[in-house]
């Protein structure tokens, strides 16, 4: 019996030239998809898998060397820091303490929810998780979060550490995700003044390792040394989560358009006030997070009754 090679051939042929096609068929639908949920496109998950381990590797290893040597050349300034760094970890874990003890006495209410009651479940339900890197070029504030798809992490949830929140969840892959932190240019939450409990903006990080708020809402309430917690909303972060404090606050004239005469309509003002915070939790220190879990919607509860009712 004669062997057939050209018969292989052609078989190899066609196999290649079936895989070839459904690499580019990925490859041109693969952005689109990444656009629209989050996920990362098809090069974006191979390069991950494939540099994963080594770059967690080196980040511990870098981390680990950075900071044995800022130990060696430079003793007293870590010796004058321990205090602060102390009085810091006793502050957020009384902080934290209060949070939880809400968590244990109280629970979630069908009829009538508040904003105690929202921060409980979403801080109660949510998924505990670890940074286990940063982004390599510095040109974005990133969270590296070792937590993926598999544990409900999807795109748009917040990442916390204690009572503050340190940022968005951007990229989801199966295991990990990304997450922006509040100082990288597309953050954005909704604010208010935790002193006098008005609602004062759009809080978005400006790049530079600071928070900003481009306009304060008329008529609220808002100094130097103010905190800004997150405000109750249906699809953002959990409300009453420290984003900052107050460093500046400003006053700017809008300049008119070009052409319109020097008149302002009736009931408005040509300044706006803006402000400048910094971000209330060291974004670069933190090691150990947390991802609340999204509220309920309303179909969600019906269907719980409903089953409920049925059985």
């Amino acid at each position: 019996m004669r062997y057939e090679p050209r018969r292989d051939r052609r078989r190899n042929a066609w196999a290649l030239i079936l895989v070839t096609l459904a690499v580019v068929q990925l490859t041109r639908v693969s952005p689109r998809i990444a656009g629209s949920t989050g996920r990362p496109t098809v090069v974006e998950r191979t390069i991950a898998a494939l540099s994963g381990p080594v770059l967690r590797a080196g980040y511990r290893a870098t981390d680990g060397v950075r900071e044995l040597g800022l130990a060696v050349l430079f003793p007293r300034k870590l010796l004058a820091d321990r205090e602060s760094h102390e009085a810091t970890a006793n502050e957020r874990k009384a902080a934290s303490k209060a949070i939880w003890g809400q968590v244990e006495g109280l629970r979630l209410r069908s009829q009538l929810v508040t904003d105690t009651d929202q921060l409980t479940y979403q801080l109660q339900e949510g998924v505990p998780t670890r940074v286990i890197g940063r982004d390599p070029t510095g040109r974005s504030a990133l969270l590296s979060l070792d937590r993926g798809a598999t544990f409900g992490v999807v795109r748009g949830m917040s990442v916390s550490s204690g009572p503050d929140l340190i940022g968005i969840v951007d990229r989801v892959n199966r295991s990990t995700s990304v997450a922006y932190a509040v100082t990288d240019r597309r953050f954005s939450a909704e604010a208010r003044s935790l002193r006098s409990g008005d609602y004062v903006g759009t809080v978005v990080g400006n790049g530079k390792g600071d928070l900003y708020i481009g306009d304060i809402a008329p008529g609220a309430d808002l100094r130097e040394g103010d905190v800004l917690v997150t405000a109750p909303t249906t699809e953002g972060p959990p409300p009453n989560l420290r984003l900052g404090v107050v460093e500046r606050v400003g006053l700017e004239r809008l300049s008119l358009a070009q052409g319109a005469e020097d008149e302002v309509a009736p009931g408005t003002t040509p300044y706006r006030l803006w402000a400048l915070a910094a971000p209330a939790a060291d974004i670069d220190a933190i090691r150990e997070a947390r991802i609340p879990a999204r509220m309920p919607s309303t179909e969600d509860e019906c269907e719980e009754d409903e089953a409920e009712w049925g059985s």
